[in-house]
């Protein structure tokens, strides 16, 4: 029982001391959510999008 809390402490201090860093990755998944061409570039493959295209 005294193992969850330590951990969810342990989040908790982390998540109020590196806010700047959780705070990067969150702006860059958002940004990667918002411009998704590099993951469909990555799954299909340029040449498939370029083709595409045309």
């Amino acid at each position: 029982m005294i193992t969850p809390m330590i951990f969810l402490s342990l989040v908790s201090l982390y998540i109020g001391f590196g806010a700047e860093h959780i705070q990067q990755v969150s702006t860059r998944v958002a940004s990667e959510l918002i411009d998704n061409n590099q993951y469909i570039e990555s799954v299909l493959g340029k040449e498939q999008i370029i083709g595409h295209e045309e």
